[in-house]
């Protein structure tokens, strides 16, 4: 009998970055620097595929996602006040974040996101009534046995969440609708829009439960999100106690 291998999240297996100041000839050194951002993919021998340069002192952000046909994007931030997506492993810049300022969301222009976390979810494979029964689990939730995880499908959902604030504001919690991101942009829903958190975030998924399922079909279907002890169901549009 072989041994269960230990399940390792998808979103930090591939493609990964490394930081470098980047200042110009002529900029002088009292003044805040930039920082060139290099990207790595570990599927091509750890080769760099690509570089930006973010209008910062820190790299800010990068999450690297898959979506359910294969194809993988990134959430990352060029411009310190703003999100976009890029196609990988092409590194070409395909969408940005957008909504307009009303009394339900926020202007995205001047939102600076400290952290990305797009939820990642596996077909399962689990014993019910003595049956072997697929379904797909939300894979950083700890669900699971490793033989439950193991060589079956897996994708990120289309549903992201980005930590971050307004200059010199609260840090607040938003959602984000990551379904057509071919489109060339990236839409701020309003469901967590936006959610304030009390205290810094180091693990997304101390705060967030997302509820997947998708019985049957070829990738994971997102019902809901619970943050802050509130549930939002997304398809009725509609915030419960959790």
């Amino acid at each position: 009998m072989q041994p269960e291998k230990t399940i390792v999240l998808p979103h930090l297996s591939r493609f990964y970055v490394k930081s470098s100041e980047h200042r110009y000839p002529d900029q002088k050194e009292n003044t805040l620097s930039y920082t060139k951002v290099e990207i790595f993919d570990k599927d091509q021998g750890d080769i760099k595929i690509g570089e930006y340069l973010r209008n910062y002192h820190h790299k800010g952000p990068f999450f690297p996602f898959k979506r359910a046909d294969g194809q993988w994007f990134a959430l990352y931030s060029e411009t310190y006040h703003r999100t976009y997506a890029m196609s990988l492993p092409s590194c070409e810049k395909v969408a940005e974040c957008s909504s307009l300022r009303n009394e339900n969301s926020f202007d995205t222009s001047g939102f600076c996101p400290s952290q990305y976390w797009v939820p990642s979810a596996c077909k399962v494979i689990h014993t019910f009534e003595s049956r072997d029964i697929e379904d797909w689990r939300d894979i950083e939730s700890g669900y699971g046995s490793p033989r439950e995880y193991n060589n079956l499908s897996w994708h990120h959902v289309d549903v992201g969440f980005v930590y971050g604030c307004y200059w010199g504001g609260e840090y607040y919690i938003r959602a984000m609708d990551l379904s057509n991101i071919e489109s060339g942009t990236i839409q701020f829903s309003t469901p967590f829009d936006p959610c304030e958190v009390s205290a810094k975030i180091k693990d997304f998924t101390q705060v967030i439960e997302i509820d997947v399922t998708g019985r049957g079909g070829d990738s994971a279907i997102v019902y809901g999100a619970s943050v802050n002890g509130k549930y939002y169901d997304f398809k009725d549009g509609k915030f419960t106690e959790d």
